[in-house]
């Protein structure tokens, strides 16, 4: 799978173990990257990890829940990848928590707190801590 308009590249997709997620592993996978697939159920990505294998794509999984995530565990991540690949070409994410839809005099706090640390403060996090690999790539 070395030909595709994402050869060579290194991509880390955050929530790869999600719907969305696998779904992008699988598409950049095919276009020729190099994926390292990060989510929080293990067994959900080891099936991704089967199923790119199977298509003869390039994966390695790298288990991380962001709701626990502190700055340091993103920074480990980016320093994993730079010191396998050498380089991270592209990041995306696909993690999200969504609690549904609820009035705000019904919401859970704990609920909402979470939201906004998977959907914002970790993506930020981990962006920040990308962003020179990121920058040495362009």
């Amino acid at each position: 799978m070395s030909s595709g308009l994402l050869a060579g590249q290194v991509v880390v997709i955050t929530g790869a173990s999600g719907g969305l997620g696998g779904a992008m592993a699988q598409v950049c996978s095919r276009a020729g990257a190099q994926v390292v697939a990060s989510g929080r159920h293990l067994r959900r990505l080891d099936a991704l990890y089967q199923k790119i294998l199977a298509e003869g794509g390039q994966i390695q999984l790298y288990p991380l829940d962001l709701e626990g995530a502190q700055p340091a565990d993103h920074q480990q991540l980016v320093e994993r990848v730079i010191d396998e690949y050498g380089r991270l070409d592209l990041l995306v994410h696909c993690a999200a928590d969504f609690p549904g839809l609820t009035p705000m005099m019904h919401a859970d706090p704990a609920a909402l707190a979470r939201a906004l640390h998977v959907n914002l403060t970790a993506r930020l996090w981990l962006t920040q801590a990308a962003l020179p690999a990121l920058q040495a790539a362009s």
